[in-house]
């Protein structure tokens, strides 16, 4: 499954956003504060940050701040996010590389590489 970056979701076409099944896709509710157009969610799954997600957020900023790190809150939540619920972060940020230093299970790729896998995807499935 994909959570998807506040960048993705502005930059993904359209028609992207109507090809992927709902229970597959997913975003941070710090996403929709980012960037609130409500039809751009439709089609995701909403995660809204509770008490595991604050307590590994807080972890994270302190240990990369200890390694002279310091990225936005914003993505310091969904990154904790994609990492709690072992999602795959869908992202053209480069701060999240600085969070894969600190914690290696956060997978991420890029909005490019998820097109790709979401056009093959619907090409194997003969639906194009």
């Amino acid at each position: 499954m994909w959570l998807l970056d506040t960048n993705v979701i502005i930059k993904l076409p359209k028609h992207m956003r109507e090809k992927f099944p709902k229970n597959q896709i997913k975003c941070s509710f710090i996403t929709v504060l980012e960037h609130p157009i409500s039809n751009k969610y439709d089609k995701m799954d909403i995660i809204y940050p509770d008490e595991q997600i604050w307590a590994q957020t807080l972890k994270l900023a302190i240990l990369l701040r200890n390694v002279g790190q310091v990225i936005p809150i914003t993505d310091l939540i969904i990154g904790t996010t994609a990492i709690t619920y072992q999602l795959t972060l869908v992202s053209n940020d480069r701060h999240f590389d600085y969070i894969k230093q600190i914690n290696s299970s956060l997978t991420t790729i890029s909005q490019q590489q998820f097109e790709e896998i979401i056009e093959n995807s619907f090409k194997s499935l003969g639906n194009v």
